[in-house]
């Protein structure tokens, strides 16, 4: 695959192939995210009678569910309006915070006010970690391709 011409820099080139790779793969992106966002859950939950795995199965419904309402209600509608594609991120990213936040708290059945701001807290702080260290990922690929392990 070839992509630009010999007058582009390293980083520019890796900026595009990594676009196009979150274009063609952002299920497995997704997908790849769910131990942390697990891990995260199970670590604000301990006290709950669930243990690790049945917080990653948890997540595996929740992200689906996300995934589900992406693919046939967010993008079309995105695509649609003709608006840029990061009204598409940013929409996701705000679905899934309050969705991940209503599905655990039923999921945890704490039915109070405190229950509910938790919820909210744990499912903004799993997408703010998801992204702070896919951004941490992406960005070191770009300015320096895994330092000479990837091109």
């Amino acid at each position: 695959m070839h992509i630009g011409n010999d007058n582009m820099s390293p980083q520019w080139i890796r900026g595009l192939k990594t676009k196009a790779f979150f274009n063609k793969y952002s299920n497995f992106v997704a997908m790849f995210a769910l131990p942390l966002n697990a891990f995260i859950f199970w670590l604000f939950y301990r006290k709950a009678r669930y243990n690790y795995t049945e917080h990653l199965v948890a997540c595996m419904y929740m992200i689906g569910f996300i995934l589900l309402c992406y693919a046939a209600v967010i993008s079309p509608t995105i695509k649609l309006l003709g608006v840029p594609s990061y009204y598409g991120t940013m929409t996701l990213s705000i679905f899934q915070v309050v969705y991940s936040a209503a599905f655990y708290y039923r999921f945890i059945d704490r039915k109070t006010g405190a229950g509910k701001i938790k919820s909210i807290v744990v499912s903004l702080a799993s997408t703010v970690c998801w992204f702070a260290l896919s951004g941490f990922a992406v960005r070191t690929y770009i300015l320096n391709g895994f330092w000479g392990l990837m091109k």
